[in-house]
Protein backbone atom coordinates (compact mmCIF):
# COMPACT_ATOMS: atom_id res chain seq x y z
CA UNK A 1 0.00 0.00 0.00
CA UNK A 2 1.46 3.51 -1.01
CA UNK A 3 1.44 6.38 1.51
CA UNK A 4 -1.20 8.28 -0.96
CA UNK A 5 -3.41 5.09 -0.49
CA UNK A 6 -2.80 4.68 3.28
CA UNK A 7 -4.08 8.30 3.66
CA UNK A 8 -6.77 7.77 1.53
CA UNK A 9 -8.08 4.69 3.36
CA UNK A 10 -7.59 6.59 6.99
CA UNK A 11 -9.58 9.11 5.74
CA UNK A 12 -12.65 6.83 5.08
CA UNK A 13 -12.14 5.19 8.15
CA UNK A 14 -12.13 8.39 10.14
CA UNK A 15 -15.28 9.71 8.12
CA UNK A 16 -17.47 6.26 8.29
CA UNK A 17 -15.96 5.30 11.68
CA UNK A 18 -16.70 8.41 13.54
CA UNK A 19 -20.14 8.91 11.94
CA UNK A 20 -20.95 4.71 13.24
CA UNK A 21 -20.01 5.83 16.71
CA UNK A 22 -22.32 8.57 17.04
CA UNK A 23 -25.33 6.26 16.25
CA UNK A 24 -25.63 6.72 12.34
CA UNK A 25 -26.35 3.51 10.50
CA UNK A 26 -23.87 2.45 8.04
CA UNK A 27 -25.94 3.52 4.66
CA UNK A 28 -26.05 7.29 6.92
CA UNK A 29 -22.51 7.14 7.27
CA UNK A 30 -21.72 5.45 3.16
CA UNK A 31 -22.93 9.33 2.61
CA UNK A 32 -19.67 10.89 4.00
CA UNK A 33 -17.20 8.55 2.01
CA UNK A 34 -15.10 10.71 0.26
CA UNK A 35 -15.45 9.29 -3.53
CA UNK A 36 -12.62 10.69 -4.38
CA UNK A 37 -10.76 8.95 -1.18
CA UNK A 38 -12.08 6.08 -2.97
CA UNK A 39 -11.01 6.25 -6.49
CA UNK A 40 -7.34 6.21 -4.43
CA UNK A 41 -7.61 3.36 -3.16
CA UNK A 42 -6.05 0.23 -5.27
CA UNK A 43 -7.80 -1.85 -7.47
CA UNK A 44 -9.29 -4.49 -4.95
CA UNK A 45 -10.51 -2.58 -2.70
CA UNK A 46 -11.91 -0.05 -4.87
CA UNK A 47 -13.90 -2.96 -6.32
CA UNK A 48 -14.90 -4.33 -2.92
CA UNK A 49 -16.53 -0.45 -1.91
CA UNK A 50 -17.62 0.70 -4.35
CA UNK A 51 -20.94 -1.29 -4.66
CA UNK A 52 -21.10 -1.15 -0.74
CA UNK A 53 -21.27 2.76 -1.39
CA UNK A 54 -23.74 2.63 -4.03
CA UNK A 55 -26.33 0.29 -2.30
CA UNK A 56 -28.06 1.08 0.47
CA UNK A 57 -29.57 -2.26 1.17
CA UNK A 58 -25.91 -3.69 1.03
CA UNK A 59 -24.23 -0.76 3.36
CA UNK A 60 -24.60 -2.53 6.25
CA UNK A 61 -21.65 -4.83 4.99
CA UNK A 62 -19.15 -1.97 5.17
CA UNK A 63 -17.70 -1.33 8.27
CA UNK A 64 -16.50 -5.31 7.32
CA UNK A 65 -15.50 -4.21 4.36
CA UNK A 66 -13.45 -1.13 5.28
CA UNK A 67 -11.75 -3.41 7.75
CA UNK A 68 -11.20 -6.07 5.17
CA UNK A 69 -9.09 -3.17 2.99
CA UNK A 70 -7.11 -2.51 6.02
CA UNK A 71 -6.16 -6.44 6.97
CA UNK A 72 -7.22 -9.57 7.63
CA UNK A 73 -6.61 -9.52 11.09
CA UNK A 74 -8.40 -6.14 11.43
CA UNK A 75 -11.39 -7.63 9.40
CA UNK A 76 -11.56 -10.63 12.08
CA UNK A 77 -11.44 -8.19 15.02
CA UNK A 78 -14.00 -5.74 13.45
CA UNK A 79 -16.19 -8.82 12.70
CA UNK A 80 -16.31 -9.79 16.53
CA UNK A 81 -17.21 -6.19 18.08
CA UNK A 82 -20.88 -6.58 18.87
CA UNK A 83 -22.56 -3.45 17.31
CA UNK A 84 -21.99 -0.94 14.32
CA UNK A 85 -21.19 1.64 17.20
CA UNK A 86 -18.42 -0.19 18.68
CA UNK A 87 -17.34 -1.42 14.69
CA UNK A 88 -17.08 2.80 14.04
CA UNK A 89 -14.64 3.35 17.78
CA UNK A 90 -12.74 0.21 15.99
CA UNK A 91 -12.07 2.29 12.52
CA UNK A 92 -11.36 5.14 13.92
CA UNK A 93 -8.58 4.21 16.18
CA UNK A 94 -7.24 2.15 12.81
CA UNK A 95 -7.43 5.12 10.94
CA UNK A 96 -5.24 7.08 13.66
CA UNK A 97 -2.85 4.36 13.24
CA UNK A 98 -3.14 4.06 9.68
CA UNK A 99 -1.48 7.91 8.95
CA UNK A 100 -0.29 8.85 12.88
CA UNK A 101 3.68 8.74 11.84
CA UNK A 102 3.02 10.75 8.73
CA UNK A 103 1.25 13.77 11.24
CA UNK A 104 4.07 15.09 11.86
CA UNK A 105 3.76 18.22 14.84
CA UNK A 106 4.77 22.05 14.76
CA UNK A 107 6.62 21.18 17.77
CA UNK A 108 8.55 18.13 15.80
CA UNK A 109 9.18 20.44 13.23
CA UNK A 110 10.58 23.04 15.34
CA UNK A 111 12.97 20.35 16.86
CA UNK A 112 14.08 19.14 13.67
CA UNK A 113 14.80 22.48 12.56
CA UNK A 114 16.70 22.81 15.51
CA UNK A 115 19.09 19.82 15.11
CA UNK A 116 19.32 20.96 11.34
CA UNK A 117 20.87 24.01 12.46
CA UNK A 118 23.20 22.82 15.24
CA UNK A 119 24.49 20.37 12.24
CA UNK A 120 25.05 22.99 9.86
CA UNK A 121 26.49 25.14 11.89
CA UNK A 122 29.34 22.21 13.34
CA UNK A 123 30.02 21.16 9.62
CA UNK A 124 30.37 25.19 8.70
CA UNK A 125 32.73 25.53 11.85
CA UNK A 126 35.06 22.34 11.29
CA UNK A 127 35.60 22.11 7.83
CA UNK A 128 35.17 25.80 6.75
CA UNK A 129 35.96 28.12 9.42
CA UNK A 130 38.51 26.41 10.66
CA UNK A 131 41.15 25.81 8.65
CA UNK A 132 40.98 29.58 7.56
CA UNK A 133 41.72 30.20 11.16
CA UNK A 134 44.47 27.79 11.40
CA UNK A 135 45.97 28.97 8.14
CA UNK A 136 46.11 32.62 9.29
CA UNK A 137 47.15 31.55 13.32
CA UNK A 138 50.04 29.83 11.43
CA UNK A 139 51.10 32.43 9.15
CA UNK A 140 51.46 34.80 12.15
CA UNK A 141 53.24 32.46 14.38
CA UNK A 142 50.55 31.50 17.34
CA UNK A 143 48.55 28.35 17.72
CA UNK A 144 44.81 28.10 17.64
CA UNK A 145 42.98 28.19 21.55
CA UNK A 146 42.57 24.91 23.22
CA UNK A 147 38.93 26.44 23.72
CA UNK A 148 38.89 26.48 19.73
CA UNK A 149 39.83 23.31 19.25
CA UNK A 150 37.61 21.75 21.60
CA UNK A 151 34.55 23.80 19.53
CA UNK A 152 36.61 22.22 15.99
CA UNK A 153 36.24 18.99 17.49
CA UNK A 154 32.62 19.06 18.30
CA UNK A 155 31.94 20.54 14.91
CA UNK A 156 33.50 16.81 13.82
CA UNK A 157 31.57 14.77 15.70
CA UNK A 158 28.46 16.27 15.06
CA UNK A 159 29.56 16.41 11.38
CA UNK A 160 29.58 12.71 11.84
CA UNK A 161 26.42 12.08 13.68
CA UNK A 162 24.61 14.50 11.05
CA UNK A 163 26.01 12.13 8.64
CA UNK A 164 24.85 8.66 10.03
CA UNK A 165 21.86 10.53 11.23
CA UNK A 166 20.59 11.26 8.05
CA UNK A 167 21.72 7.56 6.76
CA UNK A 168 19.73 6.05 9.11
CA UNK A 169 16.82 8.50 8.80
CA UNK A 170 17.46 7.08 4.62
CA UNK A 171 17.85 3.04 6.14
CA UNK A 172 14.79 3.25 7.83
CA UNK A 173 12.54 4.91 5.53
CA UNK A 174 13.11 2.15 2.57
CA UNK A 175 13.15 -0.50 5.35
CA UNK A 176 9.70 0.92 6.27
CA UNK A 177 8.72 0.96 2.78
CA UNK A 178 9.60 -2.22 1.65
CA UNK A 179 9.24 -4.27 5.27
CA UNK A 180 7.02 -2.10 7.46
CA UNK A 181 6.70 -5.17 9.91
CA UNK A 182 10.48 -5.98 9.55
CA UNK A 183 12.91 -7.32 12.38
CA UNK A 184 15.44 -4.29 11.08
CA UNK A 185 12.68 -1.60 11.35
CA UNK A 186 11.19 -3.10 14.71
CA UNK A 187 15.07 -3.23 15.98
CA UNK A 188 15.61 0.51 15.09
CA UNK A 189 12.02 1.32 16.20
CA UNK A 190 13.00 0.02 19.61
CA UNK A 191 16.30 1.83 19.99
CA UNK A 192 14.67 4.90 19.12
CA UNK A 193 11.97 4.14 21.80
CA UNK A 194 15.08 4.31 24.61
CA UNK A 195 16.67 7.53 23.54
CA UNK A 196 17.21 9.32 26.77
CA UNK A 197 14.71 12.19 26.12
CA UNK A 198 11.99 11.13 23.66
CA UNK A 199 11.41 7.63 25.51
CA UNK A 200 9.20 9.25 28.30
CA UNK A 201 6.92 11.09 25.55
CA UNK A 202 6.97 7.33 23.91
CA UNK A 203 5.61 5.93 26.56
CA UNK A 204 2.71 8.52 27.17
CA UNK A 205 1.97 8.40 23.44
CA UNK A 206 1.96 4.63 23.56
CA UNK A 207 0.26 4.08 26.84
CA UNK A 208 -3.09 6.93 25.20
CA UNK A 209 -2.87 4.56 21.99
CA UNK A 210 -2.74 1.86 23.10
CA UNK A 211 -5.26 2.38 25.89
CA UNK A 212 -8.20 3.85 22.73
CA UNK A 213 -7.46 0.15 21.15
CA UNK A 214 -7.91 -1.53 24.73
CA UNK A 215 -10.90 0.42 25.52
CA UNK A 216 -13.04 -0.85 22.04
CA UNK A 217 -12.26 -4.45 23.68
CA UNK A 218 -12.82 -8.18 22.44
CA UNK A 219 -13.28 -11.22 24.33
CA UNK A 220 -9.89 -12.60 23.74
CA UNK A 221 -6.81 -9.88 23.61
CA UNK A 222 -5.44 -11.52 20.75
CA UNK A 223 -7.53 -10.68 17.65
CA UNK A 224 -7.42 -6.93 19.22
CA UNK A 225 -3.72 -6.80 19.62
CA UNK A 226 -3.34 -9.34 16.28
CA UNK A 227 -5.33 -6.16 14.54
CA UNK A 228 -2.84 -3.41 16.29
CA UNK A 229 0.20 -5.46 14.98
CA UNK A 230 -0.88 -5.56 11.47
CA UNK A 231 -2.10 -1.95 11.36
CA UNK A 232 0.41 -0.52 13.45
CA UNK A 233 2.96 1.42 11.57
CA UNK A 234 7.03 1.59 12.49
CA UNK A 235 7.79 3.93 15.57
CA UNK A 236 4.24 4.15 16.62
CA UNK A 237 1.74 0.72 17.51
CA UNK A 238 3.19 -1.48 15.31
CA UNK A 239 6.49 -2.88 16.46
CA UNK A 240 4.68 -2.79 19.80
CA UNK A 241 1.58 -4.92 18.86
CA UNK A 242 4.11 -7.67 17.37
CA UNK A 243 5.69 -7.81 20.73
CA UNK A 244 2.75 -8.21 22.44
CA UNK A 245 1.18 -10.85 19.99
CA UNK A 246 3.99 -12.82 20.63
CA UNK A 247 3.92 -12.91 24.58
CA UNK A 248 0.23 -13.43 24.00
CA UNK A 249 0.85 -16.66 22.27
CA UNK A 250 3.30 -17.73 24.37
CA UNK A 251 0.11 -17.88 26.99
CA UNK A 252 0.99 -14.72 29.13
CA UNK A 253 -1.54 -12.68 30.10
CA UNK A 254 -1.90 -9.33 28.48
CA UNK A 255 -1.23 -7.26 31.59
CA UNK A 256 2.36 -9.22 32.25
CA UNK A 257 3.03 -8.71 28.46
CA UNK A 258 2.82 -4.99 28.74
CA UNK A 259 4.48 -5.03 31.55
CA UNK A 260 7.58 -6.82 30.01
CA UNK A 261 7.49 -4.86 27.46
CA UNK A 262 8.72 -1.44 28.81
CA UNK A 263 6.70 0.52 26.15
CA UNK A 264 3.58 2.10 29.05
CA UNK A 265 3.03 3.71 31.68
CA UNK A 266 3.70 1.61 34.73
CA UNK A 267 -0.41 2.62 35.42
CA UNK A 268 -1.88 1.26 32.25
CA UNK A 269 -0.47 -2.42 32.80
CA UNK A 270 -2.03 -2.04 36.19
CA UNK A 271 -5.19 -0.94 35.06
CA UNK A 272 -5.72 -4.56 32.56
CA UNK A 273 -4.34 -6.57 35.77
CA UNK A 274 -7.44 -5.54 37.34
CA UNK A 275 -10.13 -5.66 34.94
CA UNK A 276 -8.38 -8.81 33.92
CA UNK A 277 -9.00 -10.05 37.50
CA UNK A 278 -12.19 -8.30 37.85
CA UNK A 279 -13.80 -8.43 34.86
CA UNK A 280 -14.48 -6.02 32.06
CA UNK A 281 -17.40 -4.67 32.65
CA UNK A 282 -16.24 -1.02 32.92
CA UNK A 283 -12.99 -1.67 30.69
CA UNK A 284 -14.98 0.64 27.70
CA UNK A 285 -15.32 3.80 30.52
CA UNK A 286 -12.32 3.28 32.30
CA UNK A 287 -9.99 3.07 29.70
CA UNK A 288 -11.69 5.76 27.66
CA UNK A 289 -10.78 8.23 30.45
CA UNK A 290 -7.40 7.24 31.40
CA UNK A 291 -7.06 7.94 27.84
CA UNK A 292 -8.69 11.24 27.54
CA UNK A 293 -6.71 12.77 30.88
CA UNK A 294 -3.69 10.76 29.34
CA UNK A 295 -3.46 12.82 25.94
CA UNK A 296 -4.05 16.04 27.50
CA UNK A 297 -0.69 15.55 29.29
CA UNK A 298 1.17 14.84 25.03
CA UNK A 299 0.99 18.84 25.07
CA UNK A 300 3.48 19.55 28.08
CA UNK A 301 5.53 16.54 27.38
CA UNK A 302 6.43 17.98 23.56
CA UNK A 303 6.50 21.37 25.13
CA UNK A 304 9.60 19.59 27.62
CA UNK A 305 11.18 17.35 24.69
CA UNK A 306 11.45 21.13 22.18
CA UNK A 307 12.94 23.34 25.33
CA UNK A 308 15.51 20.62 25.98
CA UNK A 309 16.17 20.51 22.29
CA UNK A 310 16.40 24.54 22.48
CA UNK A 311 18.33 24.05 26.33
CA UNK A 312 21.23 21.86 23.85
CA UNK A 313 21.21 23.64 20.75
CA UNK A 314 21.82 26.91 22.88
CA UNK A 315 24.97 25.52 24.63
CA UNK A 316 26.95 24.11 21.53
CA UNK A 317 25.94 27.41 19.36
CA UNK A 318 27.33 29.38 22.48
CA UNK A 319 30.78 27.31 22.49
CA UNK A 320 31.31 27.59 18.79
CA UNK A 321 30.66 31.32 19.29
CA UNK A 322 33.37 31.22 22.09
CA UNK A 323 35.94 29.46 20.03
CA UNK A 324 35.67 31.64 16.84
CA UNK A 325 36.06 34.56 19.05
CA UNK A 326 38.84 33.47 20.69
CA UNK A 327 41.54 33.35 17.72
CA UNK A 328 40.67 37.09 16.98
CA UNK A 329 42.03 37.76 20.42
CA UNK A 330 44.88 35.51 19.76
CA UNK A 331 46.04 37.39 16.77
CA UNK A 332 45.18 40.59 18.14
CA UNK A 333 48.03 40.12 20.98
CA UNK A 334 50.52 38.34 18.81
CA UNK A 335 50.30 41.79 16.67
Amino acid sequence: MTPRQRQALSSLFSAVGESLAEGMTPAEAALLADPGDVRRLDAASRAALEPLLASEARAAELPIALASAAGPRCEAWVRMLPDTMRQGEALTVIAEELWRPRRVSGIFTLITADLLVLGIVGVVVAFFIAPVWSDLLENVGAVIPMPTRISIWMGEGIAVLLALGVLAVVVFRLSARLRPSGAFTDRLGHRVRRLPVISSYLRLRQSVGMAEWLAIGAAEPLPLIGAMAEVGRPLSLGPIGRDLQRRLEGKTRLSEAMKESGAFQPGLPEIVRRMEERGHASQHILLTRYAAANAGREGPALDRLLLATHFVTAIFIAIFVFGLYLPIFKMGSVI
